[in-house]
């Protein structure tokens, strides 16, 4: 079985949104949320131990869960992922298979 078989078959519908800074009208600084990409087809899948996932200039962290999805660009360590009423912390962006096929996104849950 393929992993876009193993997508599809999940019928798992992901948000990925990125922080937006907007000026209000009375000069104040307003942060929301902006969605970068709706209804995004991913597999979870939450991790048994804890997983490090190491970046080259970043401290260690520690994931709680994997999702795959098929490549999208522009994903970055700043957006969230929103599944149903659950908002996760992108920790990690990898490019799978190495041929911009797969992405494979360490996440790390959030209280909102």
């Amino acid at each position: 079985m393929s992993l876009r078989s193993m997508i599809g078959k999940e019928r798992t519908r992901v948000d990925i949104k990125y922080e937006d800074a907007t000026v209000g009208t009375g000069g104040q600084l307003t942060k929301t949320w902006k969605m970068r990409y709706k209804g995004v087809p991913a597999r979870i899948v939450a991790q048994r131990g804890q997983t490090e996932a190491i970046e080259f200039d970043r401290q260690t962290v520690f994931a709680d869960y994997d999702m795959y999805i098929e490549y999208r660009s522009g994903i970055l360590l700043t957006d969230r992922v929103v599944f149903e009423a659950r908002t996760f912390q992108v920790v990690k962006v990898d490019n799978w298979d190495e041929a911009k096929r797969y992405l494979r996104i360490s996440l790390v849950e959030v209280k909102v």
